[in-house]
């Protein structure tokens, strides 16, 4: 049971920090063009650091349980 809790909860925790990023995309986007590539590639840089997190938690999840 633990197995399969572990992975849905990362599924969780990817999709919530997935939604953040695409919040702060829109929120950069509604706020003009000011460093807009900029914030684009932070919140992608973000977004990548999120799921090699991510990644590396359900690899330890894997064999914790």
């Amino acid at each position: 049971m633990e197995q399969l809790g572990g992975p849905l909860h990362l599924q969780a925790t990817a999709a919530s920090a997935c939604a953040m990023v695409m919040n702060k995309r829109i929120f950069y986007l509604r706020g003009g063009n000011v460093n807009l590539s900029h914030n684009l590639s932070l919140s992608l840089s973000l977004h990548w650091v999120m799921m090699m997190k991510n990644w590396a938690m359900m690899v330890v999840y894997y064999y914790a349980f």
